[in-house]
């Protein structure tokens, strides 16, 4: 009786109860599909309300799971949130569904025929993500999960590169899970592996929400010229894997001899509009980059600022890399519990330890930021 068949979508706000008015904000993921929900505009405290196809209004989970007879979304406990990452992988969706993502061939057509003919097949690549210490913590386990789909829905076979600690933690959620050591032991070990298949490593953070790409050769003068031109831009909200072979055939078809490719650095698209669509000399971040077959490698003596070391190795030795300033990330990175995160001390003695190993290693290529202060560095 309390079941409404599948594919019904929500009510229309104007057969709704009384008093309650949507609510602008994300959608509950254990909330069925054919259930709206809003808040209530007659409590003081904010109140959600779920109503149901049959133009009841509830007010919590519990409750609907009785009505329905079945539980609704992960149960209580990291225990439960690792059953409820692994029940959605297994069904090809993410945390809250299924992943959106523009298709392929959207950026492909953007290659020129030379680049095209340097596509390679996703069975080329060797994908890898780097992660520590956020398989038992909630947050850590949504963003490692929604990595996993895109990646996943996109194609890709991945290899999670993790603490010895937390191995076990992240095969509870469906993960293909390898000890990896620290930061840049798991990053080499990444390369070796992809090394011995021959194929290119793509690595990866594991808080990496989205890939944008920005459809637009214009370069701006200041950043709130390059703010308007990308609001204006076409934006393709594109997968990992699509993101990793597009860098791969521009960078092999560039005749450059780069072997590091990567993306903007920063979010800001109003700052990347501000470059040209492509440079070739520049710090390439260790979030999301492709490495095609080179014998550089990262320092083991770093444990932050490990990819601007990993950057001018590959300056050195190859004379160039290529990076990508219409392709940004959506991260999060310093606020993020566990990771490299773990690795930062509150005064930033090791960031500025970091700096002092990079200047001394690099001399006259890095220098302090002087305007987010001495533990952050400029190339």
């Amino acid at each position: 009786l309390r079941r409404a068949p599948r594919g019904t979508p929500p009510l229309p706000q104007a057969q709704w109860p009384q008093g309650v008015r949507p609510l602008n904000s994300p959608r509950p993921c254990w909330l069925p599909k054919n259930w709206a929900f809003g808040i209530k505009t007659t409590c003081r405290c904010p109140l959600k309300a779920f109503i149901s196809p049959w133009k009841k209004m509830y007010y919590h989970r519990d409750v609907i799971e009785q009505i329905l007879g079945q539980q609704l979304g992960p149960g209580e406990g990291i225990e439960g949130a690792q059953a409820w990452a692994k029940s959605q992988l297994e069904k090809g969706w993410g945390w809250r569904g299924p992943c959106k993502l523009a298709r392929d061939d959207e950026l492909f057509g953007l290659l020129t025929r030379k680049e095209r003919a340097h596509l390679p097949e996703i069975s080329e690549l060797h994908f890898a993500v780097i992660s520590a210490r956020r398989a038992e913590i909630l947050e850590g386990i949504k963003r490692c999960t929604n990595v996993e789909a895109m990646l996943r829905a996109s194609g890709a076979e991945t290899v999670w590169y993790v603490d010895e600690q937390s191995v076990q933690s992240y095969r509870r959620l469906g993960f293909k899970a390898v000890k990896g050591g620290g930061l840049c032991e798991a990053r080499n070990r990444a390369l070796a592996d992809a090394a011995s298949k021959d194929k290119a490593c793509v690595q990866i953070s594991d808080d990496i929400a989205g890939w944008t790409f920005f459809n637009t050769k214009e370069v701006c003068s200041d950043m709130f010229e390059g703010n308007v031109a990308a609001k204006r831009a076409r934006k393709l909200r594109v997968s990992p894997v699509a993101a990793a072979r597009y860098l791969l055939a521009r960078m092999r078809a560039s005749g450059s001899g780069a072997k590091l490719a990567g993306v903007f650095p920063l979010g800001n698209s109003g700052m990347a509009l501000g470059h040209g669509p492509v440079n070739t000399e520049n710090f390439i971040l260790g979030d999301f980059f492709v490495h095609d077959k080179s014998p550089c490698r990262f320092d083991l003596q770093l444990r932050l600022k490990e990819d601007y070391d990993f950057t001018a190795s590959h300056l050195a030795r190859h004379g160039a890399v290529f990076r990508c300033n219409r392709l940004l990330l959506s991260v999060v990175h310093e606020r993020n519990e566990g990771g490299a995160c773990s690795q930062r001390d509150a005064a930033g003695e090791r960031e500025r330890e970091a700096i002092r190993h990079l200047q001394e290693k690099w001399p006259g290529v890095f220098c302090a930021n002087g305007k987010r202060g001495d533990t952050q560095v400029v190339m």
